[in-house]
């Protein structure tokens, strides 16, 4: 993760290997409030050996103390194995490590709005507005069976409701979306989904509906769900002004 310095506040980053114990945290945790430090953010990363890296980015603003007087106090604690200070580079405080991020074996990353646009907008170029719209469905449509295969199935997500639950899990899970309702009726589903990137990256661009990815991904996931042919509209949309995107789901005899 890269954090923006604030103007406004004085902000240091900190990169930990810390012990897997209980409490570690809280241990860690408590060094910056001995000194008057708040804690601006913090990010966790599972290691091998019953380890996990911390990046901590504290705010010195109302503090007398320095950075590197808490970094040797770190330094010597029980639970820390190493401590550095996080490289900056002008506004941009980022991690002194590389840590691959898994879980359950799978690799996450994190990826930013602005590569995201990038993506979607040059692919509406290349392909023009429906050609991007068929791209970007079945790339959608691939995502939503794999999602499927790789949570749903062992999960033995078999029916509708849940699996909106584990779907409402995986969009919160990665910030990508908010299921905020839903209604299941006779071989049909109303979803209403705020905070989507998708669409969200497309605010003032387009004045259509925009879910195209997110389309794909409801249809295929559903479809691998029930085994049954998907069609999914979408009727409300927040990149044309819409609180919410809306898709309406028929599940097909």
């Amino acid at each position: 993760m890269v954090i923006i310095r604030d103007e406004k506040k004085n902000l240091v980053g900190y990169d930990l290997i810390i012990k897997n114990r209980t409490g570690a945290l809280a241990e860690i945790v408590d060094v910056f409030r001995d000194h008057g430090v708040d804690i601006y953010y913090t990010e966790t990363t599972l290691l091998p050996e019953f380890k996990f890296g911390l990046l901590i980015i504290a705010d010195y603003t109302e503090s007398k103390a320095s950075p590197e007087f808490l970094l040797d106090i770190l330094k010597k604690h029980r639970l820390v194995e190493d401590a550095v200070i996080s490289p900056a580079y002008k506004d941009l405080i980022y991690p002194s490590n590389y840590h691959r991020m898994e879980l359950d074996g799978i690799r996450h990353i994190i990826i930013s709005e602005v590569f995201l646009k990038g993506i979607i907008l040059k692919i509406r170029d290349e392909f023009g507005s429906q050609g991007s719209k068929t791209v970007l469905y079945h790339a959608g449509y691939s995502i939503g069976k794999e999602i499927y295969n790789i949570l749903g199935k062992p999960l033995d997500v078999e029916d509708v409701r849940g699996g909106i639950e584990l779907l409402t899990a995986l969009l919160r899970g990665t910030r990508s979306g908010n299921v905020v309702d839903y209604r299941i009726e006779v071989n049909r589903i109303i979803l209403m989904i705020s905070e989507s990137w998708e669409c969200e990256i497309q605010k003032g661009i387009i004045n259509e509906t925009a879910s195209h990815l997110l389309r794909g991904v409801i249809a295929g996931y559903f479809n691998s769900i029930l085994e049954r042919e998907i069609d999914v509209i979408e009727t409300k949309c927040i990149a044309i002004g819409d609180p919410y995107c809306q898709f309406e789901i028929t599940i097909k005899s």
